[in-house]
């Protein structure tokens, strides 16, 4: 599946949605670069990424390619991987100079079921990191704690008696 969107490298206002679903890895996404009403390709060398930073904070790049002024990128669990709206920007760049940016937002809709809630998967990375901040906040002042996962048991200490 490919979604096409036209975007525009001058600043007008108009900011495009492009809604993908939670976890939605390897959709094509395909902008068409627009210099006013004018087609805009890059100069030949050029780089294009996609950038974004998710709700977390935690943010992700990912090259494209391009073809005279359209530009491909498939999307990747770090594009998906959260849902909510993402503030992104497709940026040009030749060396280290940027030639232009185009800005719009990532709409990323929560999967209503995601595998991991019936399937018994690993959690992910920032999943654990959350569920250790929480576990974290309530266990202050205690110096050893231990945890049962799954038959195994994980001792924590802070290294005090």
């Amino acid at each position: 599946m490919t979604q096409i969107k036209n975007v525009n490298i001058v600043p007008d206002g108009n900011i495009i949605r492009v809604h993908v679903s939670q976890n939605d890895i390897g959709r094509q996404l395909q902008f068409n670069l627009y210099d006013g009403a004018l087609a805009y390709t890059p100069t030949a060398g050029s780089t294009v990424k996609i950038q974004g930073t998710k709700p977390s904070g935690y943010g992700f790049s990912e090259t494209c390619t391009w073809d005279g002024n359209v530009v491909t990128v498939d999307t990747t669990e770090g594009m998906t991987q959260e849902c909510g709206y993402i503030p992104c920007e497709l940026e040009i760049t030749l060396n280290d100079d940027v030639l232009g940016t185009s800005n719009f937002i990532l709409a990323v809709e929560k999967n209503p079921h995601p595998s991991s809630v019936t399937d018994g998967t690993v959690a992910t990375a920032m999943q654990i990191e959350a569920r250790m901040d929480a576990l974290e906040a309530q266990m202050s002042g205690v110096s050893t704690l231990g945890v049962s996962v799954s038959g195994k048991t994980l001792i924590f200490s802070d290294g005090g008696d």
